[in-house]
């Protein structure tokens, strides 16, 4: 027994200890785009227009008069998807097809966070050197840039970047091409970082147990409290904001989902430190739960449909153009043993576990450059992946999503901190015994 012990406590002390020096990395950019809704009744034109393009000149598909906006950005995407996985003890990152096989690696020192801008650029923190690296969608580093402890990343429509900086309490913008655009003061310790629907970015304050709005030009719009210690956002096709909590209350695990003005709609159960959270196309939310080794699966209104086993210590959840869910999966912190990445089905099917770099703290979609074979299809008030329109359709979606969303999982350093030392007591305790 007392061996027992001993192991699990030494394999929690090193996964607080992965969590104390590594900042995570969104398991999901988001999918590609998905789209808000403008009504009207589609005609029989049955406009059909391919990712990438700016403009849709005077077409107007739709009989009520709906066009598409002016200058509407889809990304310039081929067939071809990838996951982008950040190994943070590998010091590389690994770019895998959606079949699981390993098309690339890259040397990054350190990664932490990983997100997809809309020109398929990889953008990732490295929390420790104080630097953020931007990869092009073949791996070649376009530049490196400096950012205090950055956290969390999250690109907006336009490809600026976004990062948290938790030891600062702030949150920098930066363009395209790594100019610091401002410096916005959050809460204490942001960590988990998205955007919404109007291009407002959403900061998870972790030691504030809140959550801060702000403008697409930084400006604070609302502070809004949420359960024990956010880690991680992202947002629904309805606009509203959902929030995974890594502290418990009275020994439960919450989820906080709040409407656009900052209002909680409703707090709900899944497993033990949930450290990741993304919403799939159907408008289900899955979290992942790092010490239950799961992940939970809710409905719109906050019901369980489904609770399914992935890797050891999970911490980063995406979704990639299918609908399939992956997950990245610290799976163990003794060095030369890989980390994994599972895949799973919409109904929590595994379809697939793939071997990585080691301590893998974050999984994002992204796409390749190219062709514009991909399309997007309107699906009414579903949203869609692609965009195409039928006759039979009442509610046409026109309006971009902005498409990579950020959740932090493992910046959480000041309570696992104390946790890790916690642990670390009892192991000496145990060995003296």
């Amino acid at each position: 027994m007392k061996k027992y012990f001993l192991g699990l406590s030494y394999l929690i002390m090193l996964a607080l200890s992965l969590f104390v020096s590594v900042n995570k990395v969104s398991a999901n950019a988001n999918i590609l785009p998905t789209l808000a809704y403008i009504n009207g009744s589609c005609g029989s034109a049955n406009k059909t227009y391919p990712l990438g393009s700016t403009s849709f000149g005077s077409d107007t598909f739709c009989s009520s008069g709906v066009s598409f906006p002016t200058n509407p950005i889809f990304p310039n995407t081929s067939s071809t998807s990838y996951m982008w996985v950040a190994n943070y003890s590998s010091n590389n990152v690994t770019k895998l097809s959606l079949s699981g096989v390993n098309v690339g690696t890259y040397d990054v020192n350190a990664p932490g966070h990983i997100t997809v801008d809309v020109s398929g650029n990889a953008w990732v923190t490295s929390g420790t050197l104080n630097e953020v690296t931007k990869l092009s969608a073949t791996g070649t580093i376009l530049g490196v840039y400096s950012v205090t402890n950055p956290q969390g990343i999250v690109t907006d429509i336009s490809g600026n970047a976004w990062v948290t900086s938790g030891t600062l309490n702030e949150v920098t913008k930066l363009s395209a091409t790594g100019t610091t655009l401002g410096v916005y003061s959050v809460g204490k310790v942001p960590r988990g970082i998205a955007t919404d629907f109007s291009g407002n970015i959403w900061i998870t304050n972790y030691s504030s147990n809140s959550v801060t709005k702000l403008s697409p030009s930084g400006t604070t719009l609302g502070t809004y409290s949420v359960g024990n210690l956010p880690v991680s956002i992202t947002f629904d096709d309805s606009g509203n904001a959902w929030v995974a909590n890594s502290g418990h209350q009275s020994g439960k695990y919450t989820v906080t989902k709040l409407n656009p003005s900052g209002d909680i709609l409703g707090k709900y159960f899944v497993g033990s430190l949930p450290m990741s959270i993304e919403v799939d196309i159907s408008g289900n939310v899955w979290v992942v739960n790092n010490i239950s080794h799961n992940v939970t699966k809710l409905s719109p209104s906050g019901t369980t449909l489904g609770t399914y086993p992935v890797g050891n210590f999970p911490v980063s959840i995406t979704f990639d153009d299918s609908g399939n869910a992956w997950v990245a999966n610290i799976s163990s912190n003794v060095s030369g043993i890989p980390s994994t990445v599972t895949k799973l089905n919409p109904t929590g099917v595994v379809l697939g576990t793939y071997s990585v770099g080691e301590k893998s703290i974050s999984v994002a979609f992204g796409f390749g450059t190219g062709g514009n074979s991909t399309k997007w299809t309107c699906k009414g008030t579903n949203g869609g992946i692609d965009v195409s329109c039928s006759a039979s359709l009442s509610d046409v979606d026109v309006k971009v999503k902005p498409p990579l969303k950020y959740k932090d999982t493992n910046n959480i350093n000041p309570i696992f901190g104390s946790l890790k030392l916690f642990f670390s007591k009892i192991i000496h305790k145990l060995f003296k015994q």
